[in-house]
């Protein structure tokens, strides 16, 4: 668990990256280890956040990967 003197930060974060998922590109981010726990369903949590591009293209998607990390990091909430 994470306490007050020990709040994570962006670097807490790996980078996002682009993943081929079913033939599309995702966007994909680790979700570090003390905050995994408030991820997902049941007791293991969500390893990572992953966002769907909708596209096959990877240049269209690193575009987006770009975007989606702003908003990510502007508003820790938004993810999809």
């Amino acid at each position: 668990m994470v306490n007050d003197s020990q709040k994570l930060g962006w670097a807490d974060y790996s980078a996002p990256r682009v993943v081929l998922v079913k033939g599309k590109y995702s966007i994909e981010v680790s979700i570090p280890r003390a905050i995994r726990h408030l991820f997902g369903r049941g007791k293991g949590g969500s390893t990572n956040l992953r966002r769907a591009t909708g596209t096959t293209d990877l240049a269209i998607a690193e575009k987006k990967d770009a975007a989606w990390t702003r908003d990510l990091q502007g508003n820790g909430s938004k993810t999809d």
